[in-house]
């Protein structure tokens, strides 16, 4: 997952390739919001998870969990271990497979937490 900050960005795995969008997103922000990009389990990096395949339903979970932690202000960052403020207000922006994870499952569950969705073709 990518992470941006006010003093932090983080990258790992494929999503790596929304880096110079996340930071251009988070420059155009202001610095005032935090941008964090998530990518699939187990993309990037398989072997960190004994090659284990994840399913539609294990990235559906994956994601809300990550808004979960991420609204409940237990998110810590990687490179420094720093704790992230609670979230009450998010902005998701999404496309493909993850558009249709947003779409159908996220949303529902987290609608009161969201602002606005968008989805990119």
């Amino acid at each position: 997952e990518l992470q941006l900050t006010a003093n932090s960005l983080q990258a790992t795995g494929v999503v790596d390739f929304y880096e110079e969008f996340a930071e251009e997103l988070f420059a155009k922000l202001g610095k005032q919001y935090a941008v964090y990009v998530v990518g699939n389990a187990g993309h990037g990096a398989p072997g960190k998870n004994n090659w284990k395949l994840f399913s539609l339903e294990d990235q559906i979970s994956h994601k809300i969990d990550f808004l979960r932690t991420l609204r409940d202000g237990k998110l810590t960052l990687q490179d420094d271990n720093s704790p992230q403020p609670a979230y009450s207000r998010f902005i998701v922006l999404a496309h493909s497979i993850g558009a249709y994870i947003c779409l159908k499952v996220v949303l529902p569950s987290l609608s009161c937490y969201l602002v606005d969705t968008y989805t990119i073709h």
